[in-house]
């Protein structure tokens, strides 16, 4: 046995007070004469024995009081052969989205919370946590209510938070017994634990039944002539062979249906109008994870955008391309442009501009920065340090060989989007088109046309479409190839028609918006449950607000200021948490571990039971004292 305050016990030495009184009789006595004496001193004789007697008890009595009362102040435990004596617990309840699964009719994270409130005791000292809530330093009964109304986390289960709770809890590197709950999705690595807890318990909570069906993407497949090929990715486990429903609601009304079945594709296809803007959700119906069963999405109305065509000379192929009807186009000069305008264009196109000012240099920069586009055809004579400066990174070199050599384009790299579904049929007997330069690009970039050699001719980024050579004169043929079209087209129309259809919640997120500069409100996200200002930066071409936190349900939210609708914006879980990827025994065979919450529990009661023991010493104390009262009512 051992004492959590041992300091008590020396008040054991203060026993030794009515052992004194009850040895040595203090009280003086005095004798009076009496005539005959016979018959009392046989009296006297036995009541002194009995009172002898009595005395002994009632000292042993008033001792065995004493000795309990500093006893359970003391704080008894008992010692066994493992140290396992513990001064706080600590619970980590996983809740995030994974813990969604139905084990039975409740949910692993509601059965979880049932059996703790069920098998723990009320009293208990704890600290208990969850992925976004901490309760430091209290018992049960405190925390019940709150417990019962903890709901799921949009962050993932991490095992180094398990650290830092740790290191919350322990403040006074005093002994801590931690118990993890969780189903352990995608969390293998166990080693990260080593340095955390003397005593660490693992529990693992799998569903019984691991089936799920889930909306996983959704895409604008083709957007043309009015009409919307809206393509939807569909995953499931368990379901093979079934043919499930999926339904397409716009503005809160159903659509259309349509209906899955694995054996056929692992996709759906949605065709509907393109009429302005389209708010709505694909569903379907699932009884397993809820979170992944709805998918939202935002698609913008298709605007022209709007391009800006810098060159030395008239370039009426790439006005051909970007007819009117499709786009906004504008033609100056290099050295005429106005620099404050750049800030109205969607994509900037430098056509074989031979010299590039400082000045233009620094504001093309400044437009890459701030999400332009720019494509490159590149000067025979051009400078490649400004090239290079303007992309930020040294994609232009001077071509090593230095004979008039003709490269022909004879690789069209049809995986890369800007020739996605552009060829229905494999391409045979093609007239390939040729060029001549002395630049080349270092492949970087990625590809999207490549000569014999394999160096490419032609390589785009998000933001770039760069050229190895010039297109006007004798350099090339390539304006009178058909792969020219797609190849500008559809970069061009890339940076208005590839718009984000949904975001995920609790991301860090960028997203701009085209607001009026003359209105000071802020821009507020909202919808019918929901509803906050996130942070906001202004720029020329509209407003940046920035997400982190928030929100933190899934939905279509609407960006408005005042009272304008500006944009609406979908909002999704993310779900990576719902590939029932789960950790095996072999990941934690060094750790002791448990597959049901009670069993582990019964740990901490047994551990509980251990420090009760004070309150059966001060069962004792009561019961001396019931024996002190009955030794002077009974005994003479």
């Amino acid at each position: 046995m051992v004492f959590e305050h041992s300091n008590y016990l020396y008040a054991l030495l203060l026993l030794v007070i009515p052992l004194l009184v009850h040895l040595f009789q203090f009280r003086k006595f005095k004798k009076i004469p009496f005539s005959n004496v016979q018959f009392l001193k046989k009296i006297n004789s036995e009541s002194r024995h009995s009172k002898s007697v009595k005395k002994w008890l009632l000292l042993a009595s008033r001792s065995a009081l004493f000795a309990c009362l500093v006893f359970a102040f003391a704080q008894p435990k008992l010692e066994s052969s493992e140290d396992t004596t513990v001064n706080h617990q600590l619970i980590f309840l996983d809740n995030s989205l994974s813990m969604s699964a139905l084990n039975g009719q409740r949910s692993l994270f509601k059965d979880a919370i049932q059996s703790i409130i069920t098998d723990l005791p009320d009293d208990l000292s704890l600290s208990f946590f969850t992925i976004d809530q901490s309760f430091l330093d209290t018992t049960l009964k405190i925390i019940r209510n709150d417990i019962l109304e903890s709901d799921y986390s949009i962050e993932p289960f991490d095992l180094d938070q398990i650290i830092s709770k740790y290191k919350e809890a322990n403040r006074e590197n005093s002994k801590i017994d931690i118990t993890i709950i969780s189903d352990f999705q995608n969390t293998f690595d166990f080693n990260v634990l080593d340095d955390v807890a003397q005593s660490l318990k693992i529990v693992q909570l799998i569903p019984n039944d691991e089936k799920n069906i889930s909306i996983d993407s959704l895409y604008i497949k083709q957007r043309s002539f009015g009409s919307i090929e809206l393509g939807c990715r569909i995953s499931q486990i368990g379901f093979e062979g079934s043919t499930i429903p999926i339904g397409l609601y716009l503005n809160d009304k159903l659509k259309t249906k349509s209906t899955f079945n694995d054996s056929n594709a692992s996709e759906v296809i949605f065709n509907i109008e393109d009429k302005g803007q389209l708010n709505g959700y694909v569903t379907v119906e699932d009884s397993n994870f809820q979170f992944d069963n709805s998918l939202y999405f935002s698609i913008k109305p298709q605007t022209k955008p709007n391009v800006l065509l810098l060159s030395d000379s008239p370039q009426n192929y790439l006005k051909r391309i970007f007819s009117k009807d499709e786009f906004e186009i504008r033609e100056e000069k290099p050295n005429q442009v106005d620099y404050a305008s750049l800030d109205l264009f969607n994509l900037i196109i430098l056509s074989e501009i031979s010299t590039i000012s400082p000045n233009l240099e620094n504001r093309l920069k400044r437009f890459i920065k701030e999400g332009g586009r720019i494509v490159l055809i590149p000067n025979i004579n051009g400078d490649l340090k400004s090239y290079n400066n303007i992309i930020g990174q040294n994609i232009y070199q001077p071509l090593k060989s230095t004979s008039n050599k003709v490269f022909t384009i004879n690789k069209v790299h049809e995986e890369h989007e800007l020739f996605r579904n552009v060829f229905s049929t494999e391409v045979q007997n093609f007239q390939y088109p040729t060029y001549s330069t002395n630049i080349e690009i270092r492949p970087v970039l990625n590809r999207v046309l490549s000569n014999s050699d394999g160096a490419p001719f032609a390589a785009a980024s998000s933001q770039f479409l760069c050229l190895a050579g010039p297109l006007s004169g004798n350099f090339s043929n390539f304006t009178s190839s058909p792969l020219i079209v797609p190849l500008f087209y559809n970069f061009g129309i890339q940076g208005t028609h590839s718009d984000q259809l949904y975001f995920y919640v609790g991301q860090n997120t960028k997203i701009e918006i085209v607001s009026s500069k003359e209105v000071e409100n802020a821009i507020r996200l909202e919808n019918d449950n929901f509803n906050f200002i996130p942070l906001q930066r202004i720029s020329p071409r509209g407003t940046t607000i920035e997400l982190k936190n928030q929100p933190s349900r899934p939905g279509v939210y609407f960006a408005r200021q005042n009272s304008d609708t500006l944009s609406a914006i979908g909002f999704n879980y993310n779900r990576s948490e719902n590939r029932f990827n789960y950790a095996n025994a072999d990941h934690f065979s060094n750790l002791k571990s448990f597959n049901n919450i009670s069993e582990a529990l019964s740990v901490l009661k047994k551990e509980k039971e251990k420090e009760g023991l004070w309150k059966w010493f001060l069962i004792f104390a009561l019961v001396f004292m019931g024996s002190e009262w009955l030794i002077l009512k009974f005994i003479k």
